[in-house]
């Protein structure tokens, strides 16, 4: 009977503590500067307001990214920067994406395309240009992306 009674409150448990807040899945990163693909693993921590997205790179722990999502305030937080949302999108055939630059401007500016659902679409950066894919996709089609991204950064800075 104890038995039982034990099997029955660990079911409960397991069946209680899994909910909708975390998800985990694989993202490619693909680089600008060259045709290296990466797999990257990604998860999403949903707290009351604050949302966590971390993508970390198994093989070279530099490369991992954390990021911290406002929802009240719509500002992205990484390690010591905050990012702001801009009067830009960029839209995919089925999603549509902010744009997020730094609150400070540096010598150079860094750009995050970012959804909330989706997570990071790409960075757009003095020498740190990535998409952060779904699924891997051709070098052609990776070239008209980020030919995209740049026009709509591009109209950001002139206006």
């Amino acid at each position: 009977m104890r038995n039982i009674v034990f099997a029955l409150l660990l079911g409960l448990m397991t069946i209680f503590s899994c909910d909708d807040s975390t998800t985990s899945e694989t993202i490619y990163l693909h680089s600008l500067q060259n045709n290296k693909i990466e797999k990257l693993s990604f998860n999403k921590i949903k707290n009351d307001g604050l949302i966590e997205y971390s993508y970390t790179n198994d093989k070279d722990a530099i490369k991992n990214i954390f990021l911290k999502y406002d929802k009240n305030k719509n500002v992205l937080i990484a390690d010591l920067d905050t990012f702001l949302v801009t009067n830009k999108s960029f839209k995919t055939k089925k999603v549509n994406f902010e744009m997020y630059q730094n609150k400070e401007i540096k010598s150079h500016n860094t750009t995050f395309v970012f959804n909330e659902d989706y997570g990071l679409f790409a960075t757009l950066g003095y020498g740190a240009n990535f998409l952060f894919l779904k699924d891997s996709t051709s070098a052609n089609q990776r070239e008209i992306i980020y030919k995209q991204l740049f026009l709509n950064l591009n109209k950001i800075n002139v206006e």
